[in-house]
């Protein structure tokens, strides 16, 4: 008789996994990013974090170099478009199983222009995660739609504090304090 209480008291704790957004709505940045919404992604094995990760790069606002950055696959069936910015930022988190390991909830639209929409996961008003999502991309399925052109986070997460990644139940959360500089 234990068992089904157990059972029920598990399916309670994680019912409540699943309502975290990828992105809240809160008060407009103070000073967003204005520099250039599109440069070139740079593909090769060689490419500094800068190259690798175009204007998300530029959006950043480290305490030191970025750590690291790049942008999705289309192309090769990994990723998919999606039909608004935010759908492109979930369906990202979603599809990049063994992506980069930055936070999978808690940005905020910076902003929108020219079909790119940046969006930012700030620790004290200061940028440390940087996501362009773009409106027009095709993938392997020839649909086209929005996607996620470029990212870039400011440090390596800290491994003493935790993933920032949600796990695989998609539990778990990150405070912006934990993990990033």
């Amino acid at each position: 008789m234990r068992h089904p209480v157990v059972a029920v008291a598990v399916v309670a704790v994680l019912a409540g996994c699943g309502t975290s957004t990828v992105v809240v709505h809160g008060d407009p940045v103070s000073s967003p990013y204005d520099g250039p919404m599109s440069l070139p992604v740079d593909y090769r094995d060689k490419a500094t974090v800068m190259e690798r990760s175009g204007a998300a790069g530029r959006a950043l606002e480290c305490d030191g170099d970025p750590y690291d950055g790049g942008g999705a696959d289309y192309d090769s069936g990994l990723a998919s478009v999606q039909g608004s910015a935010t759908g492109a930022l979930e369906n990202w988190f979603e599809e990049e199983i063994f992506g980069p390991q930055i936070p999978a909830e808690g940005y905020r639209v910076e902003r929108e222009d020219d079909g790119r929409v940046l969006f930012s996961w700030d620790v004290r008003d200061r940028t440390k995660v940087a996501v362009i999502a773009a409106n027009g991309l095709q993938d392997y399925n020839d649909d086209t739609g929005w996607g996620i052109e470029a990212w870039a986070q400011c440090a390596r997460p800290s491994s003493q504090r935790g993933s920032p990644r949600r796990s695989a139940s998609g539990c778990g959360r990150t405070s912006p304090e934990h993990g990033f500089r």
